[in-house]
């Protein structure tokens, strides 16, 4: 899975619940722990408020702070919305 692509459903799924590291690498299935928790640090350098919760164990889990006042961003995207804005900026897209 692209890394773009991986953060993005990373954002998503933690705005869900929380989930350790593992259980999140488990979710995506082709993907390392460390992976993940360099996606984690990428999303927090970048603004994101990914949260860390430590558990009585010491097991620590991730949840991302949902903010009312931002609205979510629908990121899904159809060919027949993408190729207006390819064209309008003078990419040449072939068939």
């Amino acid at each position: 899975m692209p890394q773009i692509q991986r953060q993005i459903s990373l954002l998503r799924l933690l705005a869900q619940a929380e989930y350790t590291i593992l259980a999140i690498a488990r979710r995506f299935a082709t993907t390392s722990t460390k992976t993940i928790q360099r996606d984690l640090n990428d999303l927090r350098s970048s603004g994101f408020r990914i949260r860390e919760h430590v558990g009585q164990s010491g097991k620590k889990s991730y949840s991302r702070a949902v903010d009312n006042l931002v609205p979510t961003i629908d990121m899904s995207f159809t060919v027949q919305s993408i190729v207006p804005l390819a064209v309008g900026h003078g990419y040449r897209m072939y068939a």
